[in-house]
């Protein structure tokens, strides 16, 4: 079985107990949404060339829901966009602003230990990464290597902390920081120079919870 395939499956494994809890009424939820910034840690995108030293950091978007299971744990499903942009003296054209683009779909679960209206966080779990170096920016066309496009669907894992501010009784501020390594790896499309990339992000934003009832806790089914 080729590896994408395993990680698939993983990744279904873990949102599944997502996606059931979803269908529970009566859980608090919660919708969110913010700016990201980042910057490549780890990876090469040649034999002699890491992606930390090739690529500037970058910003980006990101929004998502989540459930709230327990005092001390939640699930989420995120969207995040991020661009990292060639640094000058990597750009073949200096009109243009090659960037490594990096969509993503992101599963996390989150343990949480709140302390008066602060909350301590600990996000991890795994993702879907649509990456792809591009020529021009995001929506441009892929970069070529012998012919071949550099983009790619990867799976990835992500760990990283999280504190989360009270402002009013549903809506909370929050700051981010995780790690993202991505199972971008080909040999056969790649070669051997290209390996796994590891990007740190850090997120800020909003966060606004709310409540459904649930019929059988009230007596009505």
């Amino acid at each position: 079985m080729r590896r994408w395939t395993q990680f698939f499956w993983l990744l279904i494994w873990l949102a599944a107990p997502a996606l059931a809890a979803a269908q529970i009424p009566g859980e608090k939820f919660y919708v969110q949404g913010g700016l990201v910034t980042g910057k490549s840690v780890s990876g090469n995108y040649t034999a002699g060339l890491t992606s930390s030293e090739m690529l500037e950091p970058g910003t980006g978007y990101s929004a998502g829901i989540g459930a709230q299971l327990s005092s001390h744990y939640r699930i989420e499903s995120n969207v995040v966009l991020l661009e990292l942009p060639f640094k000058r003296e990597y750009r073949p054209n200096k009109l243009w602003r090659p960037t490594f683009a990096l969509p993503g779909w992101i599963f996390s679960n989150v343990l949480s230990w709140r302390m008066g209206p602060v909350s301590l966080d600990f996000p991890f779990g795994v993702g879907v990464y649509f990456w792809s170096f591009t020529e021009d920016g995001l929506g441009s066309d892929p970069l070529q290597f012998e012919g071949q496009a550099l983009e790619k669907m990867s799976m990835g894992f992500h760990a990283g902390a999280e504190l989360e501010f009270g402002l009013f009784r549903s809506l909370r501020l929050f700051v981010r920081g995780t790690y993202h390594y991505i199972l971008s790896k080909d040999r056969f499309l790649f070669g051997e120079g290209f390996s796994e990339q590891g990007v740190m992000q850090w997120q800020s934003g909003i966060r606004w919870y709310f409540w459904r009832r649930n019929p059988l806790k009230m007596g009505k089914i």
